[in-house]
């Protein structure tokens, strides 16, 4: 069912509020009808001749680009000049185009978080505070019986989000008057008689951005025909907007292993400016052009910043103030963002067809390369290079894609994983069904996956496609959640690690219909190891022939290549 681009103006806008952006950028519908039909949408980095073309194939009515079109105003829109050839093509096609830019770098789930996922980091908190999100605290007055209502109302709207605390409201008894005058239509009470009614005073916060929302959906469920609320503007501090961030690694390690887990995690070619052997624990990053933030990473405790596009002088400052920096390239830092915009688009309009135009490996920065520059301990940049390939750009790419699933009956309880691996054609390779003993389902999503891309490693691939139908697992692997839960932030980085080692990884949530197989291959590993007999350890797997004949026994793997 097609939407109206309006709408999906209004998702991305939830996302990243156009007022985030700073002012010289250009935000927002740039080309287009708001009140027009959308089908499909093509994510991109930036809008090209190419990107038109994709857009054009796919019977794309919507381009959401992070870069804008243009920033300077235009004072003539002429065919033979690139962007009014562009300009051309797109209303000749009918294809819209919006851009998030500024205010997507800010955004929380925007371009510095789903970097800040990229390199691995933890505990990671905006470099440069923008601004705070207003509070505001919504008081409605409640007849005795119907507060539970209109608290879930608020509550769905985003009302009563404290940290990471949820449903937070505070409730208070008392007495209502009001007198209903003729043409009134009173739930409680009669014309011309004062009426005095056991109300409940309900509180709770909401951020300006949901204000809006709250109060509707508080009016809609009231039963009260004349509603009294109250509306104060609170002095606390909302959610924090900004460019860039900093965060602590794992573990420490040296500025060269850092640089080569950049080059691997962002497929790009770096360029390194400092001492190979310095240790590296907290690290400054910016996805774009952040070399004017040195000041602020080496202020905030930083030993390295990781950004693009740095300029000579800005190398300079940063060496003065003893910081190391790791140029990776502009696209290559804002890369990481397409997938999970194109994920949060799908799953707040999910009749949308929303595809993702990425770029091939190399294509932005130059081949995976590593090249160092010394710093002097005065800023200074010694002359001499060295070059050290990191990995070559010209392998072949080998492309699988994975369903993964994971099952804990009791949570925790007895848990399972099922892993389906098919080749780029869909053809499958193998299947994996396993016992995990006793933990969590949230444990056993992470296990599927990990187990999945250890054995798409061991044969061969070096391009994945996941599938889960773990909204969070894709969430929290796409940087678009942090993860919280102590138990779950080893398999992250572990999930990270592995990530590196392909040059092209994506991971999308599907309805759980779209992952049947998966999810029957992670219950029947939970049968298996409640009734097996087999004496095998849970996790220790077996591999077998898999013509598909029998039942998966707990931890086999069935192989559809071997045998035929």
């Amino acid at each position: 069912m097609p939407v109206q681009c309006k709408q999906v103006i209004e998702v991305m806008d939830r996302l990243a509020p156009q007022r985030l952006a700073r002012d010289w950028d250009n935000v927002g519908l740039l080309v287009g009808d708001p009140a027009a039909r959308v089908e499909r949408v093509l994510v991109v980095l930036t809008v090209t001749p190419e990107a038109v073309a994709e857009a054009g194939r796919q019977g794309a009515e919507l381009i959401i680009s992070h870069h804008p079109l243009w920033l300077k105003p235009l004072r003539q829109v002429r065919l033979d000049s690139p962007t009014g050839r562009l300009l051309g093509q797109l209303l000749g096609a009918g294809i819209a185009v919006f851009a998030a830019h500024t205010n997507l770098d800010a955004a929380p789930g925007g371009v510095n978080a789903c970097l800040a996922a990229a390199l691995g980091l933890e505990e990671w908190r905006v470099l440069e505070t923008w601004e705070y999100e207003p509070l505001y605290k919504l008081v409605v007055f409640v007849p005795q019986g119907y507060e539970d209502t209109v608290r879930q109302a608020l509550g769905e709207a985003g009302a009563g989000h404290t940290g990471q605390y949820a449903g937070c409201t505070f409730q208070s008894p008392g007495t209502g008057t009001f007198l209903p005058l003729a043409g009134a239509r009173p739930f409680i009470g009669r014309i011309g008689e004062l009426e005095k009614a056991a109300e409940s005073r309900l509180e709770t916060i909401v951020p300006a951005s949901r204000l809006a929302a709250a109060v509707d959906k508080m009016l809609a469920v009231h039963p009260y025909e004349e509603v009294a609320y109250d509306v104060y503007r609170l002095q606390n501090r909302g959610r924090e907007y900004g460019l860039g961030g900093v965060g602590r690694l794992a573990a420490e390690t040296s500025l060269a292993a850092l640089a080569g887990r950049v080059e691997q995690a962002l497929a790009s070619q770096v360029r390194v400016y400092g001492d190979p052997g310095r240790r590296i624990e907290k690290v400054a990053f910016c996805g774009g052009a952040g070399g004017d933030l040195a000041a602020a990473a080496r202020a905030a405790g930083a030993q390295v910043l990781i950004t693009g596009d740095v300029t000579y002088h800005q190398v300079l400052e940063a060496g003065g103030l003893d910081l190391a920096v790791v140029d990776a390239g502009h696209a290559a830092t804002e890369i990481p963002v397409l997938q999970p915009l194109a994920e949060y688009l799908r799953e707040q309009l999910p009749e949308l067809s929303v595809q993702v135009l990425l770029p091939e490996r190399g294509s932005h920065t130059g081949p995976g390369e590593i090249s160092w520059v010394q710093q002097t301990k005065s800023g200074g940049i010694c002359q001499e290079q060295e070059k050290c390939e990191s990995r070559s750009a010209e392998t072949s790419t080998v492309k699988m894609v994975l369903h993964v699933d994971g099952a804990a009956r009791g949570n925790p309880g007895p848990a399972g994983i099922g892993v389906v691996i098919q080749d780029s054609e869909g053809h499958e390779i193998a299947c994996i069904s396993d016992y995990l003993g006793e933990t969590t389902n949230n444990v056993a999503e992470y296990r599927a996956l990990i187990r999945g891309l250890e054995e798409a490693l061991d044969r061969g691939a070096t391009a994945v496609e996941v599938f889960t139908d773990s909204q969070l697992l894709a969430r929290q692997v796409n940087g678009t959640y942090r993860v919280k839960h102590p138990g779950l932030q080893p398999l992250f980085r572990q999930v990270i690690a592995l990530r590196g080692r392909f040059r092209q990884f994506t991971i999308t949530s599907v309805p759980r219909e779209r992952n049947k197989q998966a999810d029957r291959l992670a219950n029947e590993g939970v049968d298996g190891g409640k009734v097996s007999d087999h004496g095998r350890e849970p996790g220790k797997g077996n591999t077998g022939d898999a013509a598909g004949h029998g039942t998966v026994q707990r931890g086999d793997i069935f192989d559809s290549r071997r045998g035929h």
